[in-house]
């Protein structure tokens, strides 16, 4: 397991949208590494470059607060 310092942020929703592109890209480069070495197929190839990482809006005390609610596949 490794940790990466992605930045500091003033609010959590720039912090989780920078989570979001990094986790995102890292999926695309680790799906493009391991199909070219042939350890993944084209169908789960395919499906991790369609990877997204969602989010869902939490209103609590009249602030707008960003958590994560999942992470998956299209």
């Amino acid at each position: 397991n490794k940790t990466k310092h992605i930045g500091i942020f003033k609010t959590p929703i720039e912090a989780f949208n920078a989570y979001k592109i990094e986790k995102e890209k890292y999926v695309k480069e680790l799906a493009d590494k391991y199909f070219k070495e042939g350890k993944i197929n084209i169908e789960v190839y395919n499906a991790l470059m369609k990877y997204k990482v969602e989010y869902a809006y939490l209103n609590i005390t009249s602030q707008l607060i960003t958590t994560p609610l999942a992470e998956h596949r299209e």
